[in-house]
């Protein structure tokens, strides 16, 4: 409609003429208010009940108890005690002329059903601040699954109160799936939580399948907690295979359909099992060569070789028979305890003997180079094997204290049933076991790696005094020069060893898991130094590299009567 400047129409004082759009020719007047008639000049009387609305001299608008064409009529449903609306609802009757007797409940946000008596369920949801920062509403996504029908999806859109972070939601309809959508078109998974009745330790958060009536609830465990409760703590981390893996070995599943790390696991431990035992074969056959063993340095080398092939079958059974447990074929308890208690232990007192082993062979250098012809091999190998024996005893007593902190411990959560080696120290045992390991390792790796650098300065000197004519400083680089295996390989076997060091005593705990890759590396890799006896001090010697080949002569001879 348009009003025009000029028209044929008289409105009076009370009204304005008007056009209509789709009618050029076509005019009427519109009245004030209080005002009707051809020309708008009668004044309105108003008929209806004081507490109506008067819309027009014929029309009235009633309240919620009232009906009538004047609004004088009462409802007496939505008075009566008996049919009112419960939970503060709002009745409204229905007209009389359409239906007797009959109300509709307006029922307040958090209730539902013809008489509001039911109790919508409350969903909070709490957002992070950074997640909202910037949005005033959020798609809040229901979603419902059917076998043998479409899945249901219904969607409604949340405002959002300035600096509130909770969001409550009322529902009626049961979903299996809820979902916030951002405006920026970033979902996330919501889920239940406990409400405040948690059983989550160290503070994990609860969730729960259903806010009203859970059957299931689960606990997220913060970094540096497990369990089905995070009742266990990885803090003060023991590097071990029980802690890297454990939650990666699924039950009931086939170890080639296990996770990556898993199966990587099983190929490289089958691979340094293969690679140690080959290695200490051909160390032990060149050590039983008597002229290998005028000294002590043989005997050290001897036994680092027996010791090395125990370190690998350790690490093997170790690994097989973690995954084997985990995934509840190997169930025998009594092997289960033994294997908790000793496995550990028993591997760190072969790795530390064997580390105090090559750091003897470094002394004994010393003292040989030092000493020179006066140097007394028979009573170096009578003080060998005395030593030898106690570094063994020496170990074994400072790690007696780990079987007894190891227990096993089963963790029943909802749908299965986890067994866990758990290691329990106090502060005083903490204390101990860090001093201990820091002993074991760094004693060892401070005489491998200064002694070949010792042995250098110190024949660079004895050469010097006996040949003037050449600088320290040449006869230095000469030094090096002709002992650069050995240089190499004590330096080897040094930065081999530093990642179980460090993994141990900078990261604090292990936070499954994320680091799982990092934790197996280091400590797969702390296995290396042992292994490395033929590498490292057979092939850079020719006197050892002699006593091999005569010591493969024999096998190599038969070999060939066989092959012929």
């Amino acid at each position: 409609m348009q009003q025009l400047e000029s028209c044929p129409l008289f409105c009076g004082n009370h009204g304005r003429y008007i056009r209509y759009i789709n009618k050029n020719v076509s005019y009427f007047c519109q009245y004030d208010q209080g005002y009707s008639g051809l020309h708008c000049d009668i004044k309105q009387t108003c008929s209806c009940s004081p507490d109506s609305f008067c819309l027009t001299s014929s029309i009235c608008v009633c309240p919620l108890k009232k009906y009538g064409p004047k609004c004088y009529l009462k409802h007496s449903i939505c008075q009566s005690s008996n049919n009112s609306c419960e939970n503060d609802g709002l009745c409204v009757s229905i007209d009389d002329c359409i239906a007797s007797n009959k109300f509709t409940c307006l029922c307040k946000k958090s209730f539902y059903g013809s008489g509001c008596e039911n109790a919508k369920n409350r969903i909070y949801i709490k957002l992070d601040e950074k997640i909202l920062e910037g949005t005033t509403a959020i798609f809040v996504h229901y979603i419902t699954a059917f076998e043998d029908s479409k899945h249901q999806h219904i969607t409604t859109l949340k405002k959002i109160k300035y600096n509130e972070v909770v969001i409550t939601l009322f529902v009626t309809y049961p979903f299996n799936i809820l979902t916030a959508e951002l405006f920026n078109k970033n979902y996330y998974l919501l889920i239940h939580d406990c409400q405040g009745y948690s059983d989550c330790e160290n503070g994990g958060q609860c969730f729960q399948d259903n806010a009203t009536c859970p059957s299931v609830s689960v606990c997220s465990c913060p970094d540096c907690y497990y369990g089905t409760k995070c009742q266990f703590s990885t803090k003060d981390f023991v590097l071990s295979l029980d802690y890297i893996l454990r939650y990666h070995i699924k039950p009931n599943i086939l170890i080639f359909q296990q996770p990556l790390i898993v199966t990587m696991s099983m190929v490289l431990t089958t691979v340094m099992f293969i690679f140690g035992s080959i290695s200490a074969f051909l160390s032990i056959s060149t050590f039983r060569m008597k002229k290998t063993r005028d000294v002590g340095c043989g005997f050290y080398l001897l036994v680092s070789s027996w010791i090395s092939i125990f370190i690998v079958s350790v690490l093997i059974i170790k690994f097989w028979q973690l995954v084997l447990s985990q995934m509840t074929i190997l169930t025998n308890r009594s092997l289960l305890t033994l294997n908790c208690i000793l496995l550990d232990m028993i591997l760190q007192v072969l790795l530390a003997s064997n580390d105090w082993l090559d750091a003897c062979v470094s002394i004994e250098r010393i003292f040989t180079v030092f000493i020179g012809v006066k140097f007394n091999k028979s009573k170096s190998k009578k003080i060998a094997k005395w030593i030898t024996l106690s570094v063994i005893l020496l170990t074994l007593i400072t790690h007696v204290h780990i079987p007894v902190h190891r227990r096993l411990i089963d963790d029943i959560g909802n749908d299965k049933q986890r067994t866990w080696y758990l290691v329990e120290y106090s502060s005083s045992i903490h204390i101990f076991n860090t001093f201990i390991t820091l002993v074991h390792f760094l004693i060892p790796f401070t005489i491998n790696l200064i002694s070949i650098l010792f042995i250098i300065i110190l024949i660079a000197r004895f050469r010097l005094s006996s040949q003037p004519a050449l600088s320290f400083r040449k006869h230095l680089q000469l030094q090096a020069k002709q002992n650069k295996h050995h240089l190499i390989a004590s330096c080897a076997l040094v930065f081999l060893a530093l990642p179980r060091l460090i993994i141990s005593f900078i990261t604090g705990c292990m936070k499954l898991p994320r680091y799982s890759w990092l934790f197996l590396i280091g400590y797969l890799i702390s296995f290396l130094p042992s292994m490395m006896t033929f590498i490292a001090y057979i092939l850079p010697s020719e006197t050892y590299k002699d006593a091999f080949k005569s010591a493969m002569q024999p096998i190599i001879e038969c070999l060939r009567i066989n092959i012929n």
